[in-house]
Formats: C-alpha cells, sequence, structure tokens
C-alpha cells in the first residue's frame, strides 16, 4: 500500500562524492542535478561535457545579475524606510556557496513587513495594483513582480508572510530585528518539511550550509521551541541523519524513531499529505481542527483514518 519515502540516489551520491553520472541533454532533465554534476565532474578534475558547461555558464551569469539586483533593490528597500528581509536561494548564494554557478535560481525572494507593503509602490510604481491585492489578501501571503533591470527580467517574490510559516504561531517580527543564520536554517527546514519531503535540492542547501556556517545551537533551538517548531524540525534532522549519514543535533529519540517508521509515500498523494501534515500537530484535537479550516482536506477515507488512529496510539 505505502514504502518509505526515500531522497533521490544522485543526491546522496553527489554528497557521499560517490560515482555519478546524469544527462544535461535532454530537455526534462532536471536543472540543480545539471549543476551538481558539473561540481561532481570539476571537483574529481573529470572532463566536462559541452552541454554541461554550457548550462553552468548561462546559470553564473544569471546569478550573477540576480546578486547585483539584489543589492540594488536593497538600496532602494533602505531608502524608503522598508523592512526587509531575503531569505531562501538568494540568501544561499550570497553566503552559503563559494561557487554561485552551481545553484539554480529562479527569483528573488524577499519578506517585507506589513505594514511597509504599501511603500513597494514608490519602487515598483507599475505594479501598485498587485501590491494594493498582496496588502488585502487574506488567503495567499505573496505576489510576483517581473521587474527589469539591465535589460532583463528578474522575478521578484514579495512575501508579506514566509509561506511555510503560515500554520505557526511565528511573529514574522524576528526576521526584522536581526538576519541570522539560524534563522535562515530554519526556514530551509521548513520548505522541506512543507514540501513532504519531496524536495532533496534543499537537503542539499542544509548540507552546504552546515558545512560553510557556524550555527549557534543554543540560540536555534531557543527559537524552536518559543514557536512550538520541535516537531517539524526534529522529524526534519532526522531524516536527513539518517538518509545523508550526518549527524544534525536531536534533543529528543522520539522523532527519530518517528521518521524512520512513519514517513511514507502513499499511492495516493492525498493520504501523503494527510499523514505528513497530522504528525507536526500536538495532539490529534489541534489536527482535526486544522482539518476543518481547510475544506480541500477531509477525513472521509476510513483506510486513512485507521492509518492516524493507529499511529497516535504508538505515539501518544
Amino acid at each position: 500500500m505505502f514504502k518509505k519515502r526515500v531522497p533521490d540516489d544522485f543526491y546522496i551520491k553527489f554528497i557521499n562524492s560517490d560515482k555519478i553520472s546524469y544527462d544535461c541533454k535532454d530537455k526534462k532533465s532536471d536543472k540543480n542535478k545539471c549543476l551538481l554534476y558539473y561540481s561532481y565532474l570539476k571537483r574529481n578534475n573529470l572532463e566536462i561535457p559541452f552541454e554541461v558547461k554550457k548550462f553552468y555558464k548561462r546559470n553564473l551569469i544569471s546569478n550573477i545579475l540576480l546578486l547585483d539586483y539584489k543589492n540594488h533593490l536593497e538600496d532602494l528597500l533602505n531608502k524608503n524606510d522598508i523592512k526587509f528581509f531575503f531569505y531562501k536561494g538568494i540568501y544561499l548564494l550570497e553566503n552559503i556557496y563559494d561557487d554561485i554557478g552551481i545553484r539554480y535560481l529562479g527569483d528573488i525572494d524577499i519578506l517585507i513587513d506589513k505594514n511597509d507593503l504599501h511603500k513597494l509602490k514608490e519602487i515598483f510604481p507599475n505594479f501598485s495594483k498587485t501590491i494594493d491585492e498582496l496588502i488585502k489578501d487574506k488567503y495567499f501571503h505573496e505576489r510576483y513582480i517581473p521587474a527589469t533591470y539591465k535589460n532583463q527580467k528578474i522575478n521578484i517574490d514579495i512575501h508579506k508572510n514566509i509561506v511555510s510559516l503560515n500554520k505557526y504561531p511565528v511573529n514574522p517580527e524576528i526576521f526584522f530585528k536581526e538576519n541570522r543564520n539560524e534563522l535562515q536554517l530554519l526556514i530551509l527546514l521548513l520548505e522541506i518539511n512543507s514540501e513532504f519531503f519531496n524536495d532533496d535540492k534543499r537537503i542539499i542547501d542544509v548540507l552546504f550550509f552546515s558545512k560553510k556556517i557556524k550555527i549557534d545551537w543554543d540560540y536555534f533551538y531557543s527559537i524552536v521551541y518559543e514557536f512550538k517548531l520541535e516537531k517539524v524540525v526534529y522529524t526534519t534532522f532526522a531524516y536527513i541523519n539518517k538518509y545523508f549519514e550526518k549527524n544534525f543535533p536531536l534533543k529528543e529519540n522520539f522523532y527519530c524513531d518517528f521518521i524512520y517508521k512513519n514517513i511514507f509515500t502513499f499511492k495516493n498523494k492525498r493520504k501523503n499529505q494527510f499523514f505528513l501534515f497530522f504528525y507536526n500537530f500536538n495532539n490529534l484535537g489541534e489536527f482535526l481542527k486544522f482539518l476543518k479550516s481547510r475544506i480541500r482536506y477531509s477525513l472521509e477515507k476510513k483506510e486513512l483514518k485507521e492509518e492516524i488512529k493507529k499511529f497516535w496510539i504508538e505515539y501518544e
């Protein structure tokens, strides 16, 4: 009926420096895999195929432009006294990756203080309507703005809340006080979790992050506990520890046992989403209350109900 969710073998081999190969000629080829394949060939002094080298150079030029625009936008935001927080890919390019060409980036993610959203009209006068929609919208917390910079189009993903934190009691103000590495790591872990562990490239981000940045674990876990994110963080770390043979600090073995036994990929994708949403909540009542608020999720299937009951009895 189901199987354990495991990472893509390509990423495991890349991290373990095992022999890998990847066909980047295919139009459906994964951009991130092509770039990591380039990195693998380069670090092992192996011949790099023309199409791989070409893709890498094109991505490198694109990322240089994105970083240049990020600095330009940062100046504009400061001049307009707007509170902001760059995160995800653009932060990783600037702080984590020594070779910025090996990380694909499609847009720039930026969190804006909801009280300052109206000021963005000074920077993006042609998108006043889009900004007004973002201010008024109660359900969707982001909007794309296609900016033009040096005759190139750049997508800006403007957030008034960090999507992966929507169902957790996290005050966005913490991100505007100080841009700490620990907060960036927390967002990466929540992104992996919110994608139901199906986004392996973000795991690579976390592993590069841990290699480059020294983490203050006391501060990190103080934030985790303050916002009641223990289950999310522990299960995500346990997943990475198991399959990538790492040793991220876990405070409680409960979560290790949980992740080894209970991260499933059901044949029915909706069942998978139910199950992975479920383990993030502190009790059954809290989980059902959340489901009730999200009409598109339901517990109609008897089979799924039994899975949840069995899980809760075992781990409550």
